[in-house]
C-alpha cells in the first residue's frame, strides 16, 4: 500500500464522487446553463426542434434507433443539469 494515499472504502470513493459532482453543478453559473438549455432544446430552429420532433416519436412509440435516443437526451442534459441545479440551491438554501 502506498503511503500517500491510502486505501479508501467503497463508500468513501463514492462520497467523493458525489461530492465533487455536487461542485461541479454549483459552479456552473445559471445564465451559462440557461443560454445552453434554450439553444439546445430550440436547435435547429427550423423546421422543427429535435426535442419536439423526438418527442413526438416516443409518444408514437417510433423512437426506436440508439441514434435517436441519444440525440434526445443529448438535446435534453442542459435543461436536466438546469433542473438538477434549481432543485440543489432551493433544498440547499432552506
Amino acid at each position: 500500500m502506498n503511503r500517500h494515499f491510502p486505501r479508501m472504502t467503497a463508500c468513501q470513493s463514492g462520497e467523493r464522487k458525489v461530492y465533487f459532482m455536487l461542485r461541479l453543478l454549483d459552479s456552473i453559473p445559471y445564465p451559462v446553463l440557461i443560454i445552453a438549455a434554450l439553444l439546445l432544446l430550440l436547435a435547429p430552429f427550423t423546421p422543427m426542434p429535435h426535442v419536439l420532433e423526438k418527442l413526438i416519436m416516443l409518444k408514437e412509440g417510433t423512437l426506436r434507433q440508439p441514434i435517436d435516443i441519444f440525440d434526445l437526451l443529448f438535446h435534453l442534459l442542459p435543461t436536466i443539469i438546469l433542473i438538477l441545479k434549481v432543485i440543489r440551491d432551493r433544498s440547499h438554501g432552506s
